[in-house]
């Protein structure tokens, strides 16, 4: 993809190879009031953004950020996503001979447990458990003694972090990662609305589907799309229920990487604010009429993977 580095190409799905391993760490600026959990944990300086609507504000100061959260995946070809998904949480009491040690692992997660309906969930009152997941029986402990409004880790048991949305889960919402935003069918004052990188749930101790949505709607999110395909492949808007071999998907898959999502969608930023007057009017004629997708800088608009939005915005 990045042979040419002045000229990317997104022409092609992207897939990684056997054996790649992926970790990033997350960081937070919670107090020790706030989050005690934290207390010794490894920390950092760094300018992070306001938390606006209109994401343009941005602080000019450097924040105190303290360690919450280490996560990994691996490509394994024997998942049926391709993929393992694990996660870290810093816990002051584990014990280790230094801050970087003190990681207790919350779980894992190869798959995304489609069978697990919410209807399921609540008819045998929360005893099914997901089988494409592993939770630390520790962690689990440490989330129910946190006291806080998380129900599960993940959407129904399935597995997530700490720092990430109880909506969702890890594989969901990495599965969702493309080259450009993907049109869910629906429309919303007159804007087409696209796939987010959560499900349409409200963030409610039993989450419910948001106004305009059902179950079906957030049930796309928890297939095992396999590595290498994009997200909406053979998913019908308006039959989402069964899989539909003749719907094409329009956009490249990132193959599970949401930080390859947004880097590229960085750079289609950089491009378009860097492009001349008669070059921008060609891209947004072009897009107009139908014969272009939406622009692939749109997906920085997507990121509420981890916090709710304060407002939905033109994306759902």
């Amino acid at each position: 993809m990045w042979k040419d580095p002045d000229n990317p190409d997104f022409s092609q799905n992207k897939e990684f190879p056997v054996g790649t391993c992926v970790f990033k760490i997350l960081l937070n600026n919670s107090t020790p009031e706030q989050m005690p959990i934290q207390d010794g944990a490894p920390t950092m300086h760094a300018v992070i953004s306001k938390s606006t609507s209109n994401g343009k504000e941005r602080n000019d100061f450097a924040s105190p950020l303290r360690l919450i959260q280490v996560d990994f995946a691996v490509v394994d070809k024997r998942s049926p996503i391709g993929w393992v998904f694990g996660t870290f949480m810093y816990n002051k009491d584990e014990p280790g001979k230094g801050p970087w040690d003190r990681l207790t692992l919350v779980g894992l997660q190869w798959g995304n447990d489609h069978w697990l309906t919410n209807k399921v969930y609540e008819e045998t009152k929360a005893v099914a458990k997901p089988r494409e997941c592993y939770i630390n029986p520790k962690a689990e402990k440490i989330r129910i003694r946190e006291g806080g409004t998380r129900p599960t880790w993940g959407w129904n048991g399935r597995m997530n972090g700490p720092a990430d949305n109880f909506i969702s889960a890890c594989a969901s919402c990495h599965s969702t990662s493309t080259s450009h935003p993907m049109y869910n069918g629906k429309v919303k004052n007159g804007v087409k609305q696209t796939y987010g990188m959560v499900p349409p749930l409200t963030m409610a101790a039993s989450p419910q589907p948001k106004p305009g949505n059902t179950f079906s709607d957030v049930m796309i999110y928890f297939r095992n799309v396999m590595g290498g395909v994009p997200f909406d492949e053979g998913v019908n808007p308006k039959n989402p229920d069964e899989y539909d071999p003749s719907y094409k998907s329009k956009v490249k898959s990132a193959d599970y990487s949401l930080q390859l999502q947004v880097g590229w969608a960085n750079y289609k930023k950089w491009k378009e604010d860097h492009e001349t007057l008669v070059q921008s009017v060609f891209r947004k004629t072009r897009y107009v009429i139908g014969s272009e997708l939406a622009g692939a800088s749109d997906l920085s608009q997507r990121d509420q993977g981890r916090q709710e939005p304060t407002d939905d915005g033109p994306v759902e």
